[in-house]
């Protein structure tokens, strides 16, 4: 940026500057708070009272032909020319003071006309109640252009020609205004999404993270947060205008989460913007129960066992493909399709039996992500008919009073099947009582 200030005459206070926090700090700052000597911004303008357009733009078009080159002049003016340089053909030289003088703003339409063939743009910026007038205002017309900022929506200054500001509180908002729209608007976007939007306690949940420079900045050093997810944590650094990256992390994840991360990137000038975005995870924990009973736990050879069984979601969730397998008893299979959660089905099947059987049923299913979940249980059915015996004899059975007497015992299992924890009891004699243990099928002891 260059400066002029302009008043009777013109006064170049900067030539073209970058502008930098030091060019800021240095030139710029002194001139316009009054500490810069000479060449300090001190209203009323210490370069006289009038008001010379043509001295003003006829610096510009020097600085411009010195190879500066602005592509915006910002002309900024609170009253109407009233001055103008006698630097024409034939024309002696200094300055022609007239505020009815035709001239001045003659000469000044000629000078920005040549300040436009340069390439540069005017926008003309007219302040306070004496420019507002529609005369005034068609002689900012002719300076800059037609296009009159109408106070709706943004001023774009390579499009307005004119901008009005009737209160002059209002021009440092215009201004700066017109510096934002110069110096470009960072932007930030992050989109966070998941492949495993619902997994199991325990699961590996998979996020995707796409972060895009969605301002007309370069931002320098972009990094993204995540504080559920340390994985997805990420310095990704530059990012051009428009550019995109993309990647993905995972974790171990016990419980549900809507999971946060936040992107932050930096311009080279320390502006700094943000976004954030989240992807929900839902934790599921199917489970199913079997219980398989019987109520014939003792059979004779041949005898029909039967056997209730019964299925319940356990889980959190619907389950589908709920299926029952028996490896024994086929007549127990059952498909029995879906259940609800807390639902429950019950059932009898049944099976003649020969011989003992230790009976397991399996229950499966799938949950509603596809995982398995399964359980079984078992009955036992002991085979046939227990049955004892004892015989008890005395010697002698005819005898006087104070003989002795001498009794034997027969137990036999006249069952068949083994019996356990036999014992003997005798209700006048304990000295008869005994504990034989084990006892087969058509065993006997004889004591």
């Amino acid at each position: 940026a260059g400066t002029v200030e302009f008043g009777t005459e013109a006064v170049r206070v900067h030539n073209y500057l970058d502008i930098t926090t030091t060019t800021v700090a240095d030139s710029f700052d002194p001139y316009l708070f009054g500490t810069g000597g000479s060449y300090a911004y001190e209203p009323p303008s210490q370069t006289g009272p009038y008001t010379n357009w043509d001295d003003a733009l006829d610096e510009v078009e020097a600085m411009n032909a010195a190879g500066s080159g602005y592509g915006l002049v910002l002309f900024v003016t609170d009253g109407e020319p009233t001055a103008y340089h006698l630097d024409a053909p034939g024309e002696a030289g200094g300055v022609r003071l007239s505020p009815t003088e035709p001239q001045a703003h003659a000469r000044a339409v000629s000078e920005a006309n040549a300040v436009k063939t340069q390439g540069s743009h005017i926008l003309a910026v007219g302040v306070g109640s004496a420019l507002t007038a529609a005369e005034n205002i068609t002689r900012l017309e002719e300076i800059a252009g037609p296009d009159v900022y109408t106070g709706t929506g943004p001023i774009d200054p390579a499009h307005h020609d004119v901008v009005l500001v009737p209160v002059f509180e209002d021009l440092a908002d215009v201004l700066a205004e017109v510096a934002r729209s110069h110096c470009g608007t960072p932007d930030i976007a992050i989109e966070k999404s998941t492949s495993t939007p619902v997994i199991e306690s325990g699961g590996t949940a998979v996020f995707s993270i796409l972060v895009t420079n969605t301002g007309d900045v370069d931002l320098v050093d972009v990094t993204v947060a995540d504080q559920q997810v340390p994985a997805c944590s990420r310095t990704i650094g530059p990012l051009a205008v428009g550019d995109s990256t993309t990647y993905e992390c995972s974790a171990t994840v016990t419980d549900s989460i809507t999971n946060v991360a936040t992107a932050t990137g930096d311009t080279a000038t320390g502006a700094r913007v943000t976004d954030d975005d989240s992807a929900d995870v839902t934790v599921i924990r199917p489970a199913i129960r079997i219980i398989k009973d019987t109520t014939t736990p003792l059979l004779p050879v041949g005898g029909t066992a039967v056997f209730t069984i019964e299925v319940t979601n356990i889980g959190d969730v619907a389950l589908s493909d709920v299926a029952v397998s028996d490896d024994k008893v086929p007549n127990c299979d059952r498909s029995i399709g879906s259940l609800d959660v807390n639902q429950v089905v019950t059932y009898e099947c049944t099976v003649v039996l020969e011989t003992d059987m230790t009976n397991v049923a399996t229950a499966t299913a799938t949950s509603t992500i596809g995982t398995k979940v399964t359980d079984d249980d078992d009955a036992v059915v002991v085979v046939g008919i227990p049955d004892i015996e004892i015989e008890k004899t005395a010697s002698p059975t005819n005898a006087p009073a104070g003989s002795t007497i001498t009794y034997t015992f027969v137990v036999t299992n006249t069952g068949d099947v083994a019996l356990t924890g036999v014992a003997v009891t005798d209700s006048l004699f304990s000295e008869c009582n005994a504990h034989i243990g084990d006892l087969a099928a058509g065993a006997t002891h004889t004591y």
